[in-house]
């Protein structure tokens, strides 16, 4: 069946634009985490990177000096925002494969509810702004 819009088709040309610059960044902060934890970029696991990162701070004691504090929280910081776009990016390759299914029924089943948004949930909520303004 064919859709008047093909909001799907927005949606993944929307994705396709954004993800483009999101995948730079979260290879570039994967490799400046990598480079300082010693691992490889590519198969770094986030969680096990952060638990290396702690251990670091802990290893030196409660007052660490400030220069290293700061690498800390700055690593934090990247591992923070590629967990954040793997989770949105794995959220939106959910959402396609619902829809690329054609498959009503599952999606109206719903998502779960989380503080990560992705694009689809940006492009959607805004035509549902604009369905509520023009009414």
């Amino acid at each position: 069946a064919s859709e008047k819009y093909d909001v799907v088709g927005l949606v993944r040309s929307v994705m396709s634009a954004v993800y483009a610059r999101i995948d730079t960044y979260v290879a570039e902060a994967r490799e400046l985490v990598a480079m300082q934890v010693g691992f490889d970029a590519e198969t770094m696991d986030v969680r096990e990177a952060r638990a290396h990162v702690d251990g670091a701070l802990a290893r030196e004691g409660e007052k660490p000096k400030l220069d290293r504090q700061r690498s800390i929280v700055w690593m934090h910081t990247l591992l923070g925002d590629i967990e954040y776009l793997e989770e949105m990016r794995q959220m939106d390759n959910d959402f396609l494969a619902t829809f690329s299914e054609g498959c009503e029924q599952k999606a109206s089943k719903g998502f779960k509810l989380t503080s990560t948004v992705p694009i689809s949930g940006l492009v959607l909520g805004k035509f549902h702004m604009q369905e509520v303004e023009h009414r």
